[in-house]
């Protein structure tokens, strides 16, 4: 059973894949940057999210 059961077309695979690379992307980005939030939050006396 493979993927290509005529549902994607090659463009709409990649995308998928595009998508999902660009989103780990920005998770791992976001990662970086909450710490930063967090401590603004902090700061400025908001409750964390």
């Amino acid at each position: 059973q493979t993927r290509r059961s005529g549902k994607f077309t090659s463009g709409e695979e990649f995308n998928v894949s595009h998508t999902r690379t660009t989103l780990a992307r920005l998770a791992r980005h976001a990662a970086h940057i909450s710490p930063i939030f967090e401590l603004e939050r902090r700061v400025s006396g908001k409750p964390p999210l």
